[in-house]
């Protein structure tokens, strides 16, 4: 299966603007981080950090791994069928694929039901929301400075 990428260009994935609010942040899996936030605080070893940005990309979800891997990626489609979405983004080769498919369980959890390599099954994946939406990323923030955090592939 293609895997999403890296390339940072300008999305415009069309999403109403509750799914917007909802997703937009700062969220954490596998641990509640008690009113924490990503940014300011530890949350702990191994806990993957996402991150869905729409105010400057269009749509894109940056990915902190422990301790050093960062990962953007393009989202190209929200699918909405009630507490479900399915994100559609860009792979390496530039195809779309599917990214994520998320049940939302309250304004600070949701469920990561599938992902880029297959379903969860009986066992999905809780992430909860640690921070809010860094207005300072907005367009007065220039494309090209957001690159260098995350780079296409090619740069790398």
């Amino acid at each position: 299966m293609k895997q999403p990428g890296a390339a940072l260009s300008q999305s415009n994935v069309t999403v109403d603007k509750g799914t917007q609010d909802y997703l937009e942040g700062i969220w954490v899996s596998g641990k509640d981080p008690e009113g924490k936030t990503c940014v300011a605080d530890w949350i702990g070893d191994g806990n993957t950090e996402v991150e869905f940005e729409f105010r400057k990309t269009g749509g894109r979800v940056l990915i902190f791994e422990p301790l050093d891997l960062f990962t953007a990626v393009e989202l190209q489609g929200i699918e909405r069928d009630g507490d479900v979405l399915k994100l559609t983004a860009k792979a390496r080769d530039g195809a779309l694929a599917p990214y994520l498919t998320i049940r939302k369980i309250d304004d600070q959890r949701f469920e990561i039901v599938s992902n880029a390599t297959g379903t969860k099954g009986d066992h999905p994946e809780t992430v909860y929301r640690c921070g809010g939406v860094d207005l300072t990323v907005n367009s007065g923030v220039a494309l090209e400075k957001l690159s260098w955090l995350t780079p296409p592939m090619e740069r790398i």
